[in-house]
C-alpha cells in the first residue's frame, strides 16, 4: 500500500514539473513581478525597481535600459532619470524571461533664465504657481509673496514691488507638493545627488563660500555675481534651494 502511495505521489510530481517546463513563463509568471509597470520621474531623480518572487523581494540576474540618454539603470535596479522622454526597463529575472518598466522623463521648468525679470514672464511659465495680491505684504519689508503652489503652505517666488524683480526662490521637497520636482534651477533640481549638484556649480563658475551642518541637512553655499545660492543636502541627496539676489 505505501508503496502504491508513493509511486501515485512520484507520478504526480512528475506531472508538474513536465507541466513547468512546457510553460515556465505562464507557471512561474505569476509569482515573479516588478513593483511597478511604470514610472514617471525628472531629470537627476531616482528610483529604485524591485523584482519579487512569491511575494518577497528577490535579485534579478540582469537590467537594461532601452535608452540611456534618458533614464539609465544599475546592477540593483535603481533607475536615473538623465533628461525628458521615454524608455524601458529591462529585468532579467533568471527564470528564462523578463519583465519591463516603462519610464516616463517629464521635462523641468529651468527658472534660473527668468529671475531678476519682470515676474510676469514667470508667472508665463510656471503655470501651476498662484499670484497673491500685490496689495498684500505679509512679510512687512516692501516686497510680496508673487507665486504661492496651489498645494504648498511655502512661498516659491518673492518679489520686489518697488524694482519689478524677484528677490528670492525656494525649492524644497518639504513642502507637500511633488510638482517641486519639476523645476530646475541652475541646472540643479530635487533629489539630485549632492556630488552631482557640486560639480554642476562649479562648471558654472559658482563659488563655493563654505558650509554649515543643520539638523536635517547640510547646507553648501555659494555665490555668483552679487547672489547667494544655497543648497540642502540630505541623505546625500539635494532636498532644498534657496536663491537670493
Amino acid at each position: 500500500m505505501k508503496r502504491t502511495y508513493r509511486v501515485m505521489l512520484l507520478a504526480l510530481l512528475f506531472g508538474v514539473l513536465l507541466c513547468l517546463r512546457a510553460q515556465p513563463a505562464l507557471a512561474i509568471g505569476k509569482a515573479v513581478y516588478l513593483d511597478a509597470d511604470s514610472i514617471t520621474l525628472y531629470p537627476g531623480e531616482t528610483r529604485t525597481l524591485i523584482m519579487y518572487v512569491g511575494g518577497g523581494p528577490s535579485t534579478a540576474s540582469g537590467w537594461s535600459s532601452s535608452n540611456t540618454k534618458v533614464a539609465s539603470v544599475s546592477k540593483k535596479g535603481a533607475v536615473t532619470a538623465k533628461k525628458a522622454g521615454k524608455a524601458t526597463i529591462t529585468c532579467k529575472t533568471g527564470f528564462g524571461y523578463s519583465l519591463t518598466c516603462k519610464v516616463t522623463v517629464e521635462k523641468q521648468v529651468e527658472v534660473s533664465g527668468y529671475l531678476n525679470k519682470n515676474y510676469e514672464k514667470l508667472a508665463k511659465k510656471v503655470p501651476e504657481a498662484k499670484p497673491l495680491s500685490k496689495g498684500q505684504d505679509p512679510a512687512g519689508i516692501g516686497n510680496v509673496y508673487v507665486f504661492r503652489l496651489s498645494k504648498g503652505e511655502e512661498p516659491f517666488f518673492r518679489y520686489d514691488v518697488k524694482t519689478g524683480k524677484v528677490i528670492s526662490l525656494q525649492l524644497s521637497n518639504t513642502m507637500g507638493d511633488e510638482r517641486q520636482k519639476g523645476f530646475a534651477l541652475y541646472g540643479l533640481s530635487l533629489e539630485m545627488p549632492g556630488k552631482q549638484a557640486k560639480a554642476v556649480l562649479k562648471a558654472k563658475k559658482w563659488s563655493y563660500t563654505g558650509k554649515q551642518k543643520g539638523s536635517s541637512a547640510t547646507l553648501l553655499h555659494y555665490k555668483k555675481s552679487g547672489h547667494t545660492l544655497t543648497v540642502y543636502v540630505t541623505g546625500g541627496k539635494v532636498s532644498g534651494l534657496q536663491w537670493n539676489a
